[in-house]
């Protein structure tokens, strides 16, 4: 088999696994959480009850200081959220191009070897250097499986309910 078949085939393989980064994510951008700002206009409403007094206003009182502590740790867990998706986001970017780039190194190397086509050495380099591209992007996906799975688990861990508290 000429190594022009073999590019042809790696060339294939490398276009495949280069189309898993092919979505730009670089325009999901998050908006940021309005609801720490509730929180915080929760929390002014409780501080300008703060000089009053009476069972109904105490009552109050607490009812919005709880609601600001939930809405704060929702806007905690939003924060997180939307860094991760960011940092996942500029992952994948980076890999779209790093991928573009095994691919068009792999395309280029049949016309590198083009003036020492006649030569068994010639062949030899122009496999393992296909080879080395095929290398270059098991390792990439590999990299960008684990990295997928961190942050799974980490975006798993959010909480935005007090632990043991259900629906």
């Amino acid at each position: 088999m000429a190594v022009e078949e073999v590019a042809a085939r790696v060339l294939a393989i490398l276009t495949r696994a280069e189309s898993l980064f092919s979505a730009d994510a670089a325009g999901a951008e998050v908006p940021p959480s309005p609801v720490g700002a509730a929180a915080q206009t929760a929390r002014a409403i409780a501080a300008r009850t703060a000089e009053m007094s009476g069972v109904t206003v105490r009552g109050h009182r607490e009812m919005i200081t709880a609601g600001a502590d939930r809405l704060e740790r929702a806007s905690d867990a939003d924060d997180r959220l939307a860094e991760n998706l960011r940092s996942s986001a500029q992952l994948h970017d980076a890999g779209r191009s790093q991928a573009a780039a095994l691919r068009a190194a792999a395309a280029d190397v049949p016309g590198q070897l083009q003036p020492w086509s006649q030569l068994p050495a010639a062949e030899i380099a122009g496999l393992q250097a296909l080879r080395t591209q095929l290398a270059g992007m098991q390792h990439l996906l590999a990299r960008h499986s684990a990295a997928g799975a961190r942050a799974a688990a980490e975006i798993s861990t959010l909480r935005y309910r007090p632990a043991g508290r259900q629906l």
